[in-house]
């Protein structure tokens, strides 16, 4: 087809390597005499090949539209510009003489192994072909004309069947399970219009009467929208807890979405791919591209929450049940997140269609139909990138996973401090010695291979990522013994937050070196900034939460306790569920390349975390805050009536309970319950 010379022209331009320049104008023209019609494919694609190039020699207007929808060699090739996509839409549009056949969009993906360049050129070229022609078609042809060729090296042509789309493949039917989440999300509408309604006319009736609520209107009430909505929007700080953790939290998880909408740029079509390619090489960028470290915050604030609340609940002699500690904490995660995993199975896919679309959306459909049951049971951040729905969900597992075994540190540390601290120590050094070796063996910073052979080695397991929990572990305790007793000087803060500047700018920017295009590897450099940087934010950031509780913050504990950051602090777990898939919409309904600066990925980062602070609402108050309650106020309730009829050797061996003199016991309750995840 006449399209065809311009995917090749695009070719030889690039692969011309040292030598003269090929003729690109003479191989076009060669090109354009050999059609599709003549290619090595089924009859009737070639028929209809034929008919194509007849009515275009004609001028026949749905002949020329399909020609048009075609790619066509772009300005900007020698700067990267390897994305030729055509116009997915007007191809979809084009309807054959007698509606033979309709317009048919392939995507043709090309890599050419160029003489004098390390990697593969990669070029994809959007094709409008006719319907009856297969991806198997497309590929045989495009192999055949553009192999023998190709640059040097050769050109290796793919156009696989999920690559070709039409209007009819584009118009997907609803399935059962489609309808089972439509459903669920109607069933739940519902209980909050009639929670709320039914909110409203107690309070008219008489404001006292919820007190002795059965189950079932208990249930009912904690999907009231009046009731829910003021806690969680909110601005004011609980007497007794650390205020400065709220900013942390959110500050981190505004991070995490503008550095998750930067990765996923590089994914999307480009004019410019060679200068966005080169934007980790600028030293500014350091932190954008170490957004990895917002995981990090969350470990240490995981755990110095839990450690506080632990000893803290102790301090009032109340008891610890480890079954509820388990129990609670699946129930307060697990609703809204099963929610969004249904969601990535069944709707998501349907929101859209692109070129763009499938790359984006389809596979992360395939990923929670095939591996949901790893996510329901927290232990997905041992899938492979390639199997793992939700991909961010791995943080979820791995926190989940340092939960269940915390009460092995909590437990020591609360009886036995010496011991307690003893345990965080090694546990510390033996998670860096296992991060040093992996690091060591694998590669290190190569982030071509990381996703493929890091991801679930040396990223998301919980030996090499328990430095920062256990940290925040230990200053959580350490924050509940010297809450009362210890003064902070200036001097001792002074030196503190150098320290801590010193720390935190190692990690951002101690691999700017490794980052760029000209350093030569170096395997003990690599291991240590990679092995150590991690450490290194932590400890900076424990000192940061350390100073704003002693009071010697300033202003950075006046940014971080401010009374905006609790609502948006609340809203952060559901922000973090649900943000990546509204990044995926927003990139896979692109049709066309666009030149991207480092100010557009910070404005599509914070486009994103807008939109996605907007869903998190809706989330938070149809799902979280009414499956907390119902826990809190049912469950938790009857578990503790149903404790309390156990023998008592068996509710010894559930519960840890010391009594100190001069505190009061658990409020008159045999459980009491600790929840210290870092969204909530």
């Amino acid at each position: 087809m006449l399209l065809l010379g311009a995917v090749l022209g695009a070719a030889l331009a690039l692969g011309g390597g040292e030598g003269a320049a090929p003729d690109v104008p003479a191989v076009l023209e060669r090109v354009l005499r050999e059609p599709l019609a003549l290619g090595n494919v089924s009859l009737q694609c070639k028929g209809h090949g034929g008919d194509f190039l007849q009515e275009l020699a004609n001028g026949t207007e749905w002949a020329v539209r399909m020609h048009d929808a075609s790619g066509k060699t772009p300005a900007g090739l020698m700067r990267g510009s390897g994305d030729i996509m055509g116009d997915y839409d007007e191809c979809l549009a084009v309807r054959g003489p007698g509606a033979s056949f309709s317009g048919q969009y392939c995507t043709a993906l090309l890599s050419a192994g160029l003489e004098g360049r390390a990697a593969a050129a990669r070029y994809r070229v959007g094709l409008c072909v006719p319907s009856s022609c297969s991806a198997s078609d497309v590929e045989a042809h495009l192999r055949r004309l553009l192999v023998a060729r190709g640059p040097r090296g050769g050109l290796a042509v793919q156009v696989r069947p999920d690559d070709c789309h039409t209007a009819r493949s584009d118009s997907r039917p609803y399935r059962p399970q489609d309808y089972a989440f439509l459903a669920l999300v109607a069933i739940i509408a519902a209980l909050v219009i009639v929670g709320t309604g039914y909110d409203i006319y107690l309070k008219k009736t008489d404001p006292k009467d919820t007190e002795g609520a059965s189950a079932w209107q208990t249930a009912l009430l904690a999907f009231s929208a009046r009731r829910n909505a003021p806690p969680l929007l909110s601005t004011a700080s609980p007497s007794g807890s650390l205020a400065c953790v709220n900013g942390v939290r959110f500050l981190s998880m505004a991070w995490v979405v503008v550095f998750h909408a930067h990765a996923a740029v590089h994914r999307t079509p480009r004019a410019n791919a060679d200068e966005t390619s080169r934007f980790k090489e600028r030293w500014y960028m350091m932190i954008l591209v170490n957004g990895t470290l917002s995981t990090d915050s969350f470990f240490l604030i995981g755990g110095v929450l839990l450690a506080y609340i632990f000893m803290r609940d102790r301090k009032k002699n109340q008891p610890f049940n480890l079954l509820t500690f388990y129990l609670h904490r699946y129930i307060r995660l697990t609703p809204v997140y099963a929610v969004v995993i249904f969601f990535y199975a069944t709707i998501l896919y349907r929101l859209g269609s692109g070129p763009m679309w499938d790359e984006f959306i389809k596979d992360e459909r395939r990923k929670c139909v095939d591996w949901w049951f790893n996510n329901l049971l927290y232990v997905n951040n041992y899938n492979s990138n390639n199997n793992t729905c939700i991909v961010q969900s791995w943080y979820l597992a791995t926190d989940m996973q340092f939960y269940w075994l915390s009460p092995l540190v909590l437990y020591p540390l609360w009886r036995w401090p010496k011991a307690g601290c003893l345990i965080i120590v090694t546990g510390m050094v033996a998670s860096t010695a296992a991060l040093v070796t992996l690091t060591a063996a694998y590669s290190g910073i190569d982030f071509s291979s990381w996703y493929d052979d890091n991801w679930n080695l040396t990223y998301t397991p919980v030996y090499t990522r328990a430095v920062p929990y256990l940290l925040g572990l230990a200053l959580g305790y350490l924050l509940q013994v010297l809450r009362k007793d210890f003064a902070l000087s200036k001097a001792a803060a002074a030196v503190g937050w150098a320290t801590a500047l010193a720390l935190i700018g190692a990690a951002l920017f101690g691999g700017y070196r490794l980052r760029q295009s000209a350093y030569g590897y170096q395997a003990a450099e690599v291991v240590c900034y990679d092995a150590l940087h991690r450490a290194a934010w932590a400890a900076g950031l424990a000192w940061l939460v350390f100073a704003c509780v002693q009071g010697r913050g300033g202003p950075v504990n006046s940014l971080l306790s401010c009374g905006l950051m609790q609502p948006l602090s609340r809203l952060s777990y559901c922000v973090y569920l649900s943000h990546f898939a509204i990044i995926y919409v927003r990139l896979g309904l692109v049709r066309t390349p666009a030149h991207i600066g480092v100010g557009d990925v910070l404005l599509e980062g914070l486009l994103m975390l807008v939109v996605s602070l907007a869903l998190s609402v809706v989330l938070t108050l149809a799902f979280e805050v009414p499956f907390m309650l119902i826990d809190k106020n049912i469950l938790t309730k009857r578990i503790a009536a149903a404790t309390s009829r156990l023998p008592a050797d068996l509710k010894r061996s559930l519960s840890l309970q010391r009594r100190d003199p001069g505190l009061p016991s658990c409020a008159g309750s045999s459980v009491c319950i600790v929840d210290s995840s870092p969204a909530s």
